[in-house]
């Protein structure tokens, strides 16, 4: 109504009076009509984006399960697994660099045949203390014992059921032999190794070169064994930051030792970390060989939360496996235990080096003191 009024009186009024206006108006209209070509131009441009777009499709020929503009996604599950294979793959392998890098040794290699040992070191390196000749030089000697690495397999499910209700052995057991009633009647998951591949109560159990448990109990041609995340499975452990940011040479930094214990919920806690040390979530977690029996650290998980409570001077830090395993309390058995595991494993098992196990013939230990 305003508009029509005033477009009635204008030709009345005088011209300098209605040029004047004419500026206020334009000056007020000025910035809609900006946003409006600016909005208008836009609208050109995206057309012209999306006739560009179109036509690329048309000339790639993408298939009709494409989407997102062009952008095409994984027609099956398939797909799906081999990138995350394709990733696990190279998480692998930087974990054994690391553990490498650590131990200053080359990387820890898995036998693919089954139930085929592999002998990972047998000598202990040269270390020479002063390159004077006239200092005293260890010389290179054989270990007395060695580690080695034996693949099994996952016992797990209704297999694991019907091996311990005896469907694989005749009444009596299999040529007077039976498998032992500590095996038969625990609720951790099973390996088919026993003490006929020379297994022993403590030897780890591997996924890779990363920790899952560690055997608790051997029978004869079975054993069971502790997951990582158990609430009894402790063991001795090095803190490193992989990459450690700030560093020139990007290489890990080792930040500290610790204890980690699994606390049946999935994870594990590192123990006893003081508050001087600078941890973070990201931060990697690897064995720590006590007897010089391993040559390099095997990975046992992440850190995934890190606390300092104010009241405390310790940290709280949490550690996520690779492998997630529920902790055995008692009360579950192994038909219900949901294992996030590969069907394929391996035994780190300790023996007695062959190089040193036998003495020849008319030599033994010189007598001590003088000889008569």
């Amino acid at each position: 109504m305003v508009i029509l009024i005033a477009a009635t009186l204008l030709p009345a009024l005088p011209t300098g009076l209605v040029n004047s206006w004419k500026s206020v108006a334009r000056d007020i209209a000025a910035p809609g009509q900006r946003i409006t070509q600016q909005a208008f131009q836009t609208a050109i441009q995206t057309a012209a984006s999306l006739g560009n777009t179109t036509s690329f499709v048309n000339s790639t020929s993408m298939p009709s399960t494409a989407s997102f503009d062009g952008i095409p996604l994984a027609n099956n599950d398939s797909d799906v697994a081999t990138l995350r294979q394709q990733l696990s793959d190279e998480q692998e392998a930087r974990r054994r660099l690391t553990a490498a890098w650590i131990g200053k040794t080359p990387a820890l290699e898995i036998p693919a045949a089954p139930n085929e040992g592999i002998v990972l070191a047998s000598h202990q390196s040269e270390f020479p203390w002063d390159q004077s000749p006239s200092r005293l030089e260890p010389q290179s000697s054989e270990r007395l014992v060695i580690p080695e690495l034996v693949s099994a397999a996952l016992m797990g499910g209704e297999h694991a059921a019907r091996w311990k209700r005896g469907h694989f052995l005749s009444k009596g057991g299999l040529h007077g032999i039976e498998e032992s009633a500590w095996v038969i009647k625990s609720p951790q998951p099973l390996v088919d190794l026993g003490a006929d591949h020379g297994v022993s109560p403590a030897d780890l159990v591997l996924a890779g070169s990363a920790i899952v448990g560690k055997i608790e109990r051997v029978g004869q041609w079975t054993s069971t064994f502790l997951p990582l995340t158990h609430p009894s499975f402790r063991c001795r452990a090095t803190i490193v930051r992989p990459e450690a940011a700030g560093n020139a040479t990007r290489q890990p930094m080792i930040l500290a030792q610790a204890i980690l214990a699994g606390q049946g919920d999935g994870t594990c806690q590192l123990e006893k970390i003081p508050d001087t040390v600078g941890l973070r979530t990201g931060d990697e977690v690897y064995s720590a060989d006590t007897d010089g029996a391993l040559a390099h650290p095997l990975f046992l998980g992440t850190i995934t939360s890190a606390t300092l409570p104010t009241e405390n001077r310790h940290w709280v830090a949490v550690v996520t496996p690779v492998f997630t395993t529920p902790g055995s309390t008692g009360d579950d058995t192994t038909d219900n235990l949901q294992l996030d595991l590969p069907p394929r494993l391996a035994v780190l098992r300790l023996r007695m080096n062959p190089a040193r196990a036998t003495v020849p013939s008319g030599t033994g230990n010189p007598p001590l003191g003088p000889t008569p």
